[in-house]
């Protein structure tokens, strides 16, 4: 074990070696892991310590197929359940707070079968703090699974 004490503004750690991390420690305790891969992980990171910047992020986010259930990308969703036409479900992997954030949402329809100019609704809702449901309808009100439907949630941990 080696104490590192600096009088400057900046101090450089290098951790030599295949696979070495670097790890900062206080009071015996790990608070901060630097990998070979450069991923932090702040293992005591608390409410207390997150800026009201932290709490705005997006904290899920999905891009999927309304036909065929494919998810394209997405951040901290598990799945997508299919419930009927135009209906589907979010499935959150880590669930919020509460139900209070802020859902985004768009849709688009890249199928050649359907109307490319057709407009689109897209209404959702919180089922609980761990799913989101959305419907898509047509401008004539005819529920539909568009190709792609993307949803983003802003929401704050307490």
């Amino acid at each position: 074990m080696s104490t590192i004490k600096s009088s400057s503004e900046n101090l450089t750690l290098n951790a030599d070696g295949v696979g070495k991390d670097v790890v900062i420690k206080n009071n015996g305790t790990e608070t901060v892991r630097v990998d070979s891969s450069g991923t932090v992980t702040a293992t005591s990171l608390t409410a207390d310590t997150l800026t009201n910047q932290d709490i705005q992020l997006c904290k899920a986010w999905v891009k999927f197929n309304g036909s065929s259930l494919v998810i394209a990308d997405s951040f901290n969703v598990s799945s997508i359940t299919y419930v009927n036409t135009g209906d589907h479900e979010i499935n959150i992997t880590t669930p919020f707070a509460n139900t209070n954030g802020c859902i985004v949402t768009g849709v688009s329809n890249e199928s050649v079968t359907e109307i490319p100019d057709e407009s689109w609704i897209i209404k959702v809702n919180w089922k609980d703090a761990s799913t989101i449901r959305t419907n898509v309808e047509s401008a004539g009100l005819t529920e539909s699974n568009v190709i792609n439907i993307m949803v983003a949630v802003f929401a704050g941990d307490s």
